[in-house]
This record gives C-alpha cells, structure tokens and sequence, in this order.
C-alpha cells in the first residue's frame, strides 16, 4: 500500500503508519507461527518504525487521545507477539489511559483477556471476556461479541469443558461467520480441535449428543446463541447458521467454503 494510493483514500500520514505498523505486526506474527524467525523480526522492526511514526504524527497534529491510545494498544499487541509481556502489559495501561470513553477502553480489557490465556490463567481470561461480553452486547458489535465469545470458548477448551466451549466457538461463528487470521486461536482450528477430542472421549455418541444440545439451542437462541438475537444482531444469520451446524453434524471440514476469510 503506497503512501500515494493512501492519500487518495483519505488516509493522513499517521492512519497510514497505523495501518502499516498493523499489517507489518500481523506478516510478522505469521512468519513467527511458520517458523521464519529473521523475516518474523524483520516485520515486528518494520511495525514499531511504522506505529511510533504514526505516534509522533498523532502528538503533532490536530488528534484526540484516543488516536494515540490505539497506536499504544496496537504497540502492545506487537510487544505480546514479540513476547515481551511486561512490556506489552504497560503499554496496554498507557492505552487505556488515553482513552476517555468506556468503548474503547473495552478494547483493552478483551486484550488483557487474550493476554491472559496465553499466560495459562484460563480462568482471568474467562472472566474478562464475559465481562467484555455483556458490555459489547449492549453497542450491538458483532465483531466484538464474536471477540468475546472465542476468547470463553478458548478459556473453555483449556479447562477440559469441551460441551460448553463448542457451544461458544459454534455460536461465535454463527454470530460473525468469518475467518480472522491474525489471531492466536483460529476459531476453525478450534473448533476442529474440540470436535476431534469429544470423538475421542466422550466417543461417537458424546459427540452426537453435543450436537443435537447445539441444533436445540441455536433456533431457540439459548445459551450462547442468545446472541444471535434480532434485538442484539442487527443482520440474520439463518443461513450462515443454518450450513455451520450442518458442518457440525458431518463432523466439521475445516474452512468451510460458505465462510469467508477476513483480515483482522
């Protein structure tokens, strides 16, 4: 993405180095999961030029605080990818200092959550996203909501409670049926992982109990599938839900082909 093209999108000069400080800080993190260590720290070098370019151009400008608690919360992402976790701790606390609003401070919070399971405490990590939950119902942010509920069905699958956490991974599908690679925990590989375990202990007939609990409460909106009430969801997702849980019944193929794949 040059600078010129961003400029005829109406990018300034820090949203520009925003999104490069992202898209670099994401190559860097895929690179890192690949195994590709120097083209990992290549990209994780060229985010932190990028997003403390656009840090400077936000103090220097006509920008609110909160512009530059985005550049902080995105540098504190970089910094847990680069598993840097004391620091990505402190930044997230600059982050949320500079926002004055309670929305974009739930930002933090949900990644203090992610933050969380991948330190192994499932159970903090839990708690907040629930908390994070509730509060995104209420703007009606489907992005977020999906956020939310990943985040319980990982904390979920991490406690052994495999039901509970592919009711929530389903349900966060159904609510925003689309693929973000970026994070940590794919919801498909997930999903595909609760499905294969269940198989394997609570056999066959486990699992076609844990499906029929799930086409029971998705048409009714219980549970987790609350969710997908009209009052809280402002698109239908009938259709979508309709062809995931038949994926489900047949076992679930990774990556269905109905989905689509998006960046974060």
């Amino acid at each position: 993405l040059g600078y010129g093209f961003a400029r005829q999108a109406g990018l300034s000069t820090a949203d520009y180095h925003h999104l490069l400080g992202r898209v670099y800080s994401d190559w860097g993190f895929q690179s890192q999961k690949r195994g590709q260590g120097n083209l990992a720290n290549l990209y994780f070098n060229l985010s932190e030029r990028a997003l403390d370019t656009s840090i400077t151009a936000h103090q220097e400008g006509e920008f609110s605080e909160a512009n530059i608690g985005f550049d902080l919360l995105r540098k504190s992402r970089l910094r847990r990818y680069q598993q840097n976790q004391s620091e990505a701790d402190a930044l997230l606390k600059e982050s949320k200092r500079k926002f004055q609003d309670h929305i974009s401070s739930l930002l933090v919070q949900l990644e203090r959550a992610q933050m969380a399971l991948e330190q192994g405490d499932s159970e903090k990590s839990k708690s907040l996203a629930e908390d994070n939950l509730f509060a995104w119902v209420q703007y009606k942010n489907t992005r977020a909501i999906y956020d939310s509920l990943r985040l319980i069905a990982a904390a979920k699958h991490r406690q052994d409670q495999l039901f509970q956490a592919l009711e929530a991974s389903v349900a966060a599908y159904c609510i925003y049926p689309y693929e973000r690679p970026s994070y940590y925990y794919k919801l498909d590989d997930l999903i595909a992982g609760l499905v294969g375990q269940i198989h394997h202990q609570h056999g066959r007939k486990g699992y076609q109990t844990a499906v029929q609990q799930i086409r029971e409460k998705a048409p009714s909106h219980e549970g987790y599938f609350s969710y997908l009430r009209e009052e809280v969801l402002a698109v239908d997702r009938r259709d979508e839900t309709t062809r995931i849980l038949a994926n489900l019944e047949a076992g679930w193929k990774s990556t269905p082909p109905s989905l689509q794949t998006i960046a974060d």
